[in-house]
């Protein structure tokens, strides 16, 4: 790395007085080098900022310069946008170096932050000790005047006024920037095959801390194990196998970056198999890597970090990806053919997985148990063979995004225990097993979910579960499309329920609240009430139902209003001799087997179509706030 030129030295200040608080360099992007302090920068970016990728980044300088906490607090009345305009110049200089250390974003992106970010402190303040006093009147806001947070800033702060080396004392505030360009932070590097570097190993010594190797093509029987910062580069097709520990090995606090490696990890010579990547209480980043692994292609443990880019993990003898504890990034990777799973989260971790494939998985596409926190979005799984293509068990809780589910050997998602999720825009095809399983003791919320052509059950609800289910589509389900089964709980608005044997089938003990959705070409009955459950039923249109509208049966009881029945094959409603209906304002029209057959109370509301659409919207609130979640 090239000497720093004053403005160069000057910008990177603005973001002293954290870096200074927390013990870090005072010259470096970030607080230090990458990937020195990469481990560190990303756990930061996704703890405070929830921050992970860099789109995230975007957005969150983007809000920061763009008014930031200084507009919200000056709409809050405490102070003008000025005075706090310190607060958020400071923290766009050290979101942007934390970017840059994580590898989310390259140097000349976060320069360009750093800029604007003293470009806010230039028009904003005219001296350190005014821009110092700005930033502490955004902490104690922030941090409500909590003098744990306060004192240690405050102690940084009259260190950075007034030490002799300090940058603020030793680089003036009026210091003419000119167009700083961005400091030359390019790395030792270091070329193995030379005389004094015959291994990677030893071309890792050489380039010392933060230093790039580069690999030229070749295969290399031998263990990637770094003690301190590194980058290992492939110049062309590089072969890394390792027989008897894993190919590479990240721990205590190390971090490395690898890319275009391809890693093999084989069986040890006594039958043991062995990840290719093991990563304990450190940090890896791995682009445009080739992984197979006798065991995991990657193991995370001990709350190590690794972040995935644009790589493949194929033939693994147990998971593609097993994030033991940690945490996980994985973006644009392809798992294929793993023996258990794609993806396994567990313990106490957090992981995303983003616009990603994963294929022929031998159990579950991914499997998250234990208290794992993790977000699935924009990816595709394809023909697993577990029970579930996604599975949520334990306390886990995902978020579920753009996810495409096809071909599953068993089912779609199952969630179980105590685990908790939301899912939307999901597409579950195909699966031989129900699309969406909810057997667990938390409410799920599941938005515009299309789930078509599965052989059982388009969702289960069962064993207590509570779902709320809206602006969905289920068609041709080959056993129906919603049932809801031992004391279940579902809530469904906006929804339409498509061809297959059966719409709604709450079980003996279940119950459920429909709001606004559509029953259209059933084979069977269309909503079938049974022994000893309750159905609420609000602007529902039953269309062509092979069966009965609707079937009430023994101790059950069905309320329907504002609703439709038309051209059902048997009839419209059917109530069991000791079921009960009350049926208000609905229109029963070309049911074969009458309109209604059995007791039910029939009355015509006095309100407005759209009086009712608004009080039945009310009282699906109510519904939902009072079964799914009190």
């Amino acid at each position: 790395m090239h000497e720093l030129t004053g403005p160069q030295r000057w910008l990177i200040s603005v973001g002293a007085p954290l870096n200074k608080r927390n013990g870090r360099r005072l010259d470096r992007l970030g607080g230090d080098g990458r990937p020195t302090i990469s481990w560190e920068a990303s756990a930061v970016l996704r703890n405070g900022w929830q921050v992970r990728t860099s789109e995230d980044v975007v957005r969150t300088v983007s809000w920061l310069l763009g008014g930031g906490h200084r507009a919200e607090y000056e709409k809050a009345g405490l102070g003008t946008a000025r005075e706090f305009a310190g607060w958020d110049a400071q923290r766009v200089a050290n979101v942007a170096g934390w970017a840059y250390a994580a590898y989310l974003v390259d140097l000349e992106t976060a320069w360009a932050w750093h800029r604007q970010a003293g470009a806010l402190v230039r028009e904003s303040f005219t001296s350190w000790a005014d821009y110092g006093a700005s930033y502490l009147a955004g902490l104690a806001s922030w941090c409500e005047g909590e003098r744990e947070v306060l004192d240690p800033s405050e102690q940084a702060m009259t260190w950075l006024l007034n030490d002799p080396s300090s940058p603020w004392l030793t680089l003036p505030f009026d210091l003419d920037l000119g167009d700083t360009p961005a400091p030359d932070l390019a790395p030792i590097e270091v070329l193995v095959g030379q005389a004094n570097t015959p291994t990677i190993a030893d071309a890792i010594q050489l380039a010392g801390p933060d230093g790039r190797v580069l690999v030229p093509a070749g295969t290399y029987r031998e263990v990637i194990a770094p003690t301190h910062g590194i980058e290992i580069v492939a110049q062309g097709e590089v072969t890394v196998e390792s027989a008897h520990v894993p190919c590479v090995r990240i721990e205590k606090m190390v971090g490395a970056r690898l890319q275009g490696i391809t890693l093999r990890s084989q069986l040890t010579a006594d039958g043991k198999s062995l990840n290719a990547v093991h990563v304990n209480r450190g940090y890896v980043r791995m682009e445009a890597c080739d992984v197979a692994a006798s065991h995991d292609g990657v193991r995370v443990v001990t709350w190590g970090s690794a972040h995935v880019v644009d790589s493949t993990f194929h033939d693994c003898g147990s998971n593609g990806l097993n994030l033991v504890s940690g945490q996980l990034i994985a973006e644009r990777c392809t798992v294929q053919r793993s023996a258990q799973n794609g993806i396994e989260l567990q313990g106490e971790a957090g992981a995303l997985v983003d616009e990603c494939s994963i294929e022929d998985s031998g159990a579950a596409s991914v499997l998250a148990h234990g208290k794992v926190r993790a977000t699935l979005r924009r990816s595709t799984f394809t023909r697993n063979a577990g029970s579930a293509s996604v599975v949520g068990i334990g306390s886990s809780d995902l978020v579920i995004d753009e996810v495409s589910i096809a071909g599953s050997q068993s089912g779609g998602i199952f969630f179980q225990e105590t685990a908790s999720a939301a899912i939307s825009r999901t597409r579950i095809t195909g699966c031989k097993l129900a699309a969406l399983d909810v057997a667990t003791t938390e409410p799920i919320q599941a938005d515009e979910i299309t789930a078509t052509g599965n052989a059982s059950a388009g969702v289960l609800v069962r064993n207590r579960a509570k779902l709320l289910l809206r602006g969905s589509q289920l068609e041709d389900s080959a056993e129906g499309h919603v049932w809801v089964l031992d004391t279940g709980i579902l809530a469904m608005a906006d929804c339409r329920l498509a061809r297959g044997a059966l719409g709604l089938w709450v079980q003996e003990g279940g119950a459920a609240v429909v709001h606004a959705s559509r029953f259209e070409h059933h084979t069977g009955i269309a909503v079938d009430v049974q022994p000893r459950s309750n159905v609420e039923l609000s602007f529902v249109h039953i269309e062509h139902a092979g069966g009965d509208g609707a079937l009430v049966g023994e101790g059950a009881s069905l309320r329907m209003s504002a609703s439709t029945v038309n051209g059902a094959g048997g009839a419209g409603v059917r109530v069991d001799t000791t079921g009960s209906a009350v049926l208000e304002s609905v229109t029963l029209t070309g049911c074969a087997g009458g309109e209604v057959v059995g007791d039910a109370t029939r009355t015509e509301s006095e309100l407005s179509t759209e009086d009712q659409a608004a009080e039945a919207a009310r009282a699906f609130t109510r519904a939902v706030r009072g079964r799914l979640i009190g």
